[in-house]
């Protein structure tokens, strides 16, 4: 019965993300921001580099070519449906979106979730970790953070 629940919790996961699909960045300038994000939360949680961290972007699996621009930044990540596939992922990250206001300003919003649980079959849920937006500037062509802000919500 518990493998029905998780395979049920999963596809309800996945439905509701929408992670099927392929995100292509618009340009380089969203790849770093995203890969700024993504460190960001690396640190935030203490996810050691050895980490793998799965990622969708908009509600949609990211392209190779977007998980590939990550990699190459020295972030250990994969797409979404290789979570599905295999379960080898003990953190989400959903980029929801992101505005990049050229040529200096960015916003991205941003939920982490702890998959650890659900994936050894202990929960039914993954747990949410945080969800905020990021506010970045570009000085001297690199991206860094300026903030982060968490969602308001109705307990605050």
């Amino acid at each position: 019965m518990k493998a029905l629940e998780m395979a049920a919790v999963a596809v309800l996961i996945l439905a509701a993300d929408g992670v099927a699909g392929g995100y292509q960045p618009a340009n380089d300038d969203e790849v770093e921001v995203f890969a700024a994000a993504l460190r960001s939360e690396y640190g935030t949680h203490h996810w050691g580099a050895e980490e793998l961290v799965c990622f969708s972007v908009g509600g949609k699996d990211p392209s190779g070519k977007l998980v590939d621009a990550l990699r190459h930044r020295g972030l250990r990540v994969c797409s979404q449906a290789r979570w599905w596939g295999d379960m080898a992922c003990g953190f989400s990250v959903h980029f929801r979106t992101a505005k990049i206001d050229p040529p200096e300003s960015a916003r991205v919003r941003v939920e982490s979730v702890d998959l650890r649980e659900f994936n050894s079959g202990l929960s039914c849920f993954g747990t949410l970790l945080r969800d905020g937006e990021y506010v970045l500037r570009k000085t001297n062509g690199a991206w860094s953070i300026l903030s982060y802000t968490p969602k308001r919500t109705l307990q605050q």
